[in-house]
């Protein structure tokens, strides 16, 4: 699901403070992969931003504060804020070819995890 318009208005056109988009790095929407990941979107480039918790209603929309514009593409945002208002801070952000190579790599590491905590188990294809 790709969203678009409904950063506020100082996330969208990312300059420094109290300066309009100077910068050509302007995020134009992103994409909700699940309570703790979204995909910034950039024209062509995309991050994956991956918040430091769960961070409930990101699927009906949400604001994005940045920090102090740095001259990096994306600037760094610093929490996420969905409709119920609670600040969701943002652990990290990368790069990613798409949206489906952001999916691939949550749902690996989700596995990943998985595994180290000895929640899941791989089954052997040839047991009955």
């Amino acid at each position: 699901m790709i969203k678009s318009g409904l950063f506020a208005a100082a996330a969208v056109l990312l300059g420094a403070p109290g300066a309009l988009a100077q910068e050509t790095c302007e995020i134009t929407g992103y994409t909700v992969l699940d309570h703790q990941h979204l995909v910034l979107q950039s024209g062509n480039a995309h991050w994956l931003a991956t918040t430091s918790t769960r961070c409930a209603g990101l699927e009906f929309g949400a604001e994005i504060a940045f920090g102090e514009y740095d001259g990096t593409c994306p600037p760094a945002p610093e929490y996420i804020t969905p409709p119920d208002g609670w600040r969701c801070a943002i652990d990290t952000i990368e790069p990613v070819d798409s949206v489906e190579h952001a999916r691939e790599l949550v749902q690996a590491r989700t596995i990943s995890g998985e595994m180290e905590a000895g929640e899941g188990e791989l089954e052997d294809p040839n047991r009955d």
